[in-house]
């Protein structure tokens, strides 16, 4: 486990799940880019999602969300995107969407991730 912190309010933590060969690592309340100071680098990150067969991370925010929550405590989803294919993970399960998100938003999110994910040989699905 890694307990790591996003910004000065908030604490996020990281598990990595080692079971009968399958890896599954679940990462919440995390900001991959956050403000200030850094405790967890975008390698070090690659290296400790490096692999899995499954990464649940916080997803909550898009470009448009940006600077305004900045600082919040959560990824952006194009953000977990690259970690995913950096880090070659077998599947990506983004999750802690904002509560204002429509039916029909999230829809649109799952259509991008299918259109980012075309073509690349990881993660197999968003």
């Amino acid at each position: 486990m890694w307990r790591v912190s996003d910004c000065e309010e908030l604490v996020g933590v990281a598990h990595r799940i080692e079971e009968d060969g399958v890896i599954v690592a679940y990462v919440t309340d995390n900001e991959l880019e956050p403000p200030g100071k850094v405790n967890t680098s975008y390698d070090e990150w690659v290296a400790f999602c490096s692999g899995v067969d499954v990464l649940i991370h916080d997803a909550q925010y898009t470009e448009a969300d940006m600077p305004h929550k900045h600082g919040w405590g959560h990824s952006l989803m194009s953000q977990v995107r690259k970690l995913a294919i950096d880090a070659e993970v077998g599947s990506l399960v983004m999750f802690h969407h904002d509560p204002d998100r429509s039916d029909v938003q999230l829809d649109e999110i799952q259509r991008e991730n299918d259109s980012f994910f075309k073509g690349k040989s990881s993660p197999a699905r968003s």
